[in-house]
């Protein structure tokens, strides 16, 4: 039990570091929103599969 938490700990935490560099690049691109939303929505559904 407490492993499955700790993965989880630690899934989420690369979450929201890959969400933090994903909005660091958006916010000093010109990148068309939607496409970003588009892009980062894909990295998170291909990083899920993953884990």
């Amino acid at each position: 039990m407490l492993e499955r938490i700790d993965e989880m700990m630690s899934s989420t935490t690369a979450t929201v570091i890959t969400g933090a560099m994903f909005l660091a690049v958006a916010l000093h691109t010109t990148v068309d929103v939607s496409s970003w939303i588009y892009t980062f929505w894909n990295a998170l559904l291909t990083y899920q599969v993953g884990v």
